[in-house]
């Protein structure tokens, strides 16, 4: 079972200037990168669950830092572990 938290379901707690994902849990935003006019942002996430869990890199865009958009997940675990920021 998953406990997927979804934002529209809890518009009071979101940030209205900082990035969030649509739903579940994440931590750490790092690695900001800004290539070819598009800032790309890294974060740790599990996006199977709105509690700490298997740890995926999370990655949104954006050409203002004020509205994102979420891409795929850029890195997620594999037989060898997870990856956390810092590895």
């Amino acid at each position: 079972m998953t406990n997927t938290v979804v934002a529209a379901d809890t518009p009071q707690f979101r940030p209205a200037l900082h990035f969030t994902p649509r739903a579940n849990w994440m931590n750490d935003p790092n690695g900001l990168v800004f290539h070819r006019g598009v800032y790309h942002l890294f974060f740790q996430y599990h996006p199977d669950s709105a509690v700490w869990g298997p740890m995926h890199w999370g990655h949104a865009t954006s050409t203002d830092l004020l509205r994102w958009q979420e891409q795929p997940v850029a890195l997620k675990p594999d037989p060898l572990g997870m990856i956390f920021s810092g590895s």
